[in-house]
């Protein structure tokens, strides 16, 4: 009788059996029990025998002998969803759908997304349990107007929960198309009561993304997906033991040039992949603090990659983008997984871009890993890491933390760009642009920027408009806008990196050491000349204290040849740092200094718009360094040199010297005749109470009413006189910085020193 039912008139086959005994047009049943007249016994029948845009309902299924759950297992795996609704039936319990141990099945469910009429497909509030692949997404070779969503489901002990591929120059996320993840769940739930077996795999990816591919044949894909409030839940007991594990991996490769033309403005599509996450618990289940006694938990949470193809034929010197990744993330929390947070490794010429907005939290990375203690080099419990190698790979946050790692809180390395940039069209290095974030309590480095052979840490080279002779030249300061991403337009960032208004504290407090500072550069390159081998990153309005190694290390001592340091310190607050034994008790130190070998400068002309020369000049400006006891010197003894490294800046050009203007220190840098009038000694007034361990930043605002103040109300001009564009020739003035004015000097309208002062106006 119920095999009569199911092969019954399309009429009825497609139509559920109301409380009235109609059906409702458009819909179908699957009850595996057998106990609901009419229904299927499975959903793949129920697909045969439904429409296009039908809705599938299907009932839990509960072991009457023992009260527990059982599922679907005798499918057609996998099961063809496309351009259907399946759903759990409302009231019912848990609906599982699983492939047996032994059937060979490659997927529970596979969704094929094509060209043509736009076709929508849902799975809702379903548990796939087992299985090399719980959803199998499988993107066409044309553009896409589909839409897929994947709604409350529940993915155990997949392999792979969700597998989305766009390889055959196919796309989806774009235009009237959506690709979206909401509330589904990866799990690690008990083993189930039934016979047989799901076929039961120890996972390997939560979700995994691959667009396009390279080689002698390249093909392209794109994929935008929108994923939200994804979770966690259960122990991933021996995940450990299972290889590189990743919560989620993505994947771009391609051959194609996004501006191959020439036009910087105008990107062609290339083979890329973009997730933006929307709240969620990305939890890696890593146990905290058990140090690689223990096989739980996921290695990396999001984990990117990017390849140029190999065909020569295809290779246009430098010229522009071939794949690219982007990972956005807006008040998700990344914790406890055991090596990084967020990896991001290019490889060619590719881009990739991670953002981190609207409280983000990415803390407690590696701590159940080793070595122990955590070693420096070593990027195991790094919270972002990006490797640049010759693309472009950028970080943008807003108020975010990174807090609480076994090891870094951020990595960016650079290394192999251009060697000969005259046909490159668009930005390399590794550049990076936080706002508002908090850094506290990693054990090594907060920030971390390496620059390699031809490598820029901390920021990204552009290039001028070509010459007559069709070459660009690199700049810094003279960056066009360079759009990518067609169909999903934005702008790639150029010239030095900024760190602003963001507070980092408490580096190194649980392994104090001299390497535990709160930002270290690294210039390790061997090339040429000083402009393959840089960083260029400016500190603005950051409160930096308490870091076990000290404030700032700049690390001179890879470069066999030249290099340049652009890391400006402007209106900052670095108070207390170097405590740790063995460390120089400084704030601020370098080290192996070579006046032939490093420059604080760079400068380019632009003679063509405005007749100047610009610069760019490492200066410390505005800026308090107060060691804990207020006489003890601020910079290390590697800033010590012969002839000085020092030099008050009067607004002349220099190449081998760091300027410093207006700050607070126990260094007498330019107590001699007046040579800075804004210079002082003086204990700074901060608020208070201060309490080192603390992650507040508040303790350390200037107090109005504080003695001394006045010494601290009155600064200069952040850059000085020197011919520099209007973008860096500005005074930093996060809101509410107030414009107060020193009583003794009305006109001068100056701004306080140090990062920030509580909002009162002196009489």
């Amino acid at each position: 009788m119920q095999r009569f039912w199911k092969l019954c008139t399309a009429a009825l086959t497609t139509a559920v059996l109301g409380a009235s005994g109609a059906f409702a047009q458009g819909q179908a049943v699957v009850d595996g029990s057998g106990g609901t007249p009419g229904a299927y016994l499975t959903i793949s029948d129920a697909v045969a025998g439904t429409a296009a845009g039908d809705t599938i309902l299907a009932k839990g299924l509960i072991d009457g002998a023992t009260g527990l759950p059982i599922g679907y297992a005798n499918e057609s795996f996998p099961i063809p969803a496309t351009e259907r609704t399946i759903k759990q039936y409302p009231g019912t319990p848990a609906v599982y759908v699983y492939p047996p141990s032994g059937s060979g099945a490659t997927a529970v469910f596979s969704i094929a997304v094509s060209g043509g009429a736009p076709k929508a497909t849902t799975l809702k509030d379903l548990r796939l349990v087992g299985g090399p692949i719980g959803v199998e997404v499988v993107v066409g070779s044309a553009p896409s107007q589909d839409s897929v969503t994947l709604d409350g489901l529940r993915f155990s002990r997949n392999e792979t929960a969700v597998s989305v591929r766009a390889d055959g120059n196919g796309e989806i996320g774009y235009g009237g198309s959506q690709l979206r993840l909401d509330d589904c769940t990866i799990a690690f739930d008990p083993l189930m009561a039934v016979s047989p077996q799901p076929d039961y795999r120890p996972p390997l990816h939560g979700l995994f993304f691959r667009a396009g591919s390279e080689g002698s044949q390249p093909t392209l894909g794109r994929i935008w997906a929108e994923i939200v409030n994804l979770k966690t839940v259960g122990d991933f007991d021996g995940l450990a033991s299972s290889g590189e594990t990743h919560l989620i991996h993505v994947e771009a490769a391609g051959n194609n040039k996004e501006h191959p033309t020439g036009q910087v403005d105008e990107p062609e599509k290339i083979s890329s992949v973009t997730l933006v996450f929307q709240g969620g618990v990305l939890d890696g289940k890593a146990p905290y603090g058990t140090r690689g006694q223990d096989q739980k938990g996921w290695m990396v949470g999001v984990y990117a990659e990017t390849w140029e193809g190999s065909d020569p034929g295809l290779q246009l010197s430098w010229r522009s983008y071939a794949a690219a990744v982007a990972l956005h993330f807006s008040g998700t929390n990344l914790k406890f997984f055991r090596r990084q947070g967020v990896r991001v490794d290019l490889n060619g010429k590719t881009r990739g871009h991670v953002r981190l907005n609207g409280g983000t939290l990415i803390e407690g990375i590696g701590r159940s890993e080793i070595p122990y203690p955590p070693q420096a080099g070593d990027f195991i419990g790094t919270g972002v890491y990006l490797d640049g190698s010759d693309g472009l790979a950028t970080l943008e946050g807003n108020d975010s933390e990174i807090s609480r790692k076994w090891s870094y809180g951020v990595v960016l390395k650079s290394a192999s760009l251009p060697n000969q940039p005259g046909t490159t069209l668009v930005p390399w290095g590794t550049h990076i642009d936080l706002s508002s974030c908090r850094l506290h309590q990693n054990n090594n480095p907060a920030i971390y920027l390496q620059a390699g052979d031809r490598g820029i840490a901390g920021g990204s080279w552009s290039f001028t408009e070509q010459t007559v002779a069709s070459l660009s030249r690199k700049t810094l300061l003279q960056g066009r806008e360079v759009v990518v991403g067609n169909g999903a337009t934005f702008s790639v960032p150029t010239g030095m990196g900024s760190v602003d208004g963001c507070a980092i504290s408490n580096t190194g407090d649980s392994f104090p050491g001299a390497d535990r500072t709160a930002v270290w550069v690294d210039l390790e390159g061997s090339a040429s000349g000083h402009d393959d081998c840089l960083a260029a990153v400016s500190f603005t309005n950051d409160i930096i204290w308490h870091n076990a190694g000290g404030g700032f290390f700049y690390d001179l001592s890879g470069p066999s040849q030249p290099g340049i340091l652009l890391a400006p310190i402007v209106h900052c607050t670095v108070v207390g740092n170097g405590h740790a034994t063995g460390s120089v008790h400084a704030n601020v130190d370098l080290q192996d200094y070579d006046a032939a070998k490093t420059w604080f400068q760079w400068d380019e002309d632009d003679l063509q718009v405005s007749g100047n020369v610009l610069y760019l000049n490492t200066k410390f400006l505005n800026t308090v360094f107060q060691m804990k006891t207020p006489t003890l010197l601020d910079f290390g003894t590697g800033m010590y040199q012969s002839p000085p490294i020092f030099l008050a800046d009067s607004g002349v050009a220099d190449f081998n010297h760091l300027l410093l203007k207006g700050v607070r220190s126990a260094d007498h840098y330019a107590n001699n005749g007046g040579s800075d009038q804004w210079y002082t000694d003086h204990e700074t007034p901060f608020c208070g109470p201060i309490s080192w361990l603390s992650t507040e930043p508040e303790q350390f605002f200037l107090d109005p009413q504080g003695q001394y103040f006045s010494d601290f109300d009155w600064t200069p001009p952040v850059y000085g006189p020197q011919s520099e564009p209007a973008a860096v020739f500005q005074d930093f003035q996060p809101i509410p910085r107030p414009a107060l004015v020193h009583p003794a000097f009305p006109l001068d309208s100056p701004r306080d020193k140090g990062a920030h002062q509580t909002p009162t106006i002196l009489p």
